[in-house]
């Protein structure tokens, strides 16, 4: 899955990962069954003045 979609993933601001968390020695690991690269611009709230 990694290589498949690199670019995608280290080019994107921010992902939506769904997976199962593997709790090991002091260390937490997160198998991704599904990655989702998510697009901030539409998150993006328009500026208000609560004054």
């Amino acid at each position: 899955m990694w290589r498949q979609h690199r670019q995608l993933w280290l080019n994107s601001p921010a992902l939506l990962v769904r997976g199962i968390a593997q709790v090991g020695q002091d260390t937490v690991s997160l198998v991704a069954d599904q990655v989702t690269p998510l697009d901030l611009k539409s998150l993006a709230a328009a500026s208000r003045d609560f004054r």
